[in-house]
């Protein structure tokens, strides 16, 4: 009887298991950890970190920005975009402006 009950909860765990990972992705962000349920069941995108991500690597994960503009998530995805436009400013003044030079006491 014991084989056949632990032969159970396997299954009853691993189906659970399935479930989730086939319909929740979780998605690591600069403010934390996102549980967003997906739009349809797929075994792609289960834990996706977004915390470096570019507007160009946001085009490699179409389906994961369906799932976090409707779970209203979305402020993730313009935190990317504003990010990579701060950095390209950034860059562009260090161009065109000289670095200053170290104060002296």
């Amino acid at each position: 009887m014991g084989k056949l009950y632990n032969f159970l909860l396997g299954l009853a765990v691993g189906f659970g298991l399935y479930h989730a990972m086939s319909h929740y992705s979780v998605v690591h962000a600069d403010d934390g950890l996102h549980l967003v349920p997906k739009q349809s069941a797929r075994m792609s995108d289960i834990y996706v970190n977004v915390s470096d991500f570019k507007p160009v690597d946001w085009r490699s994960h179409p389906e994961l920005v369906v799932d976090l503009m409707t779970a209203g998530k979305d402020e993730i995805i313009k935190g990317a975009a504003v990010d990579a436009v701060n950095d390209a400013v950034g860059r562009g003044l260090e161009k065109i402006l000289p670095a200053a030079p170290p104060a002296q006491d």
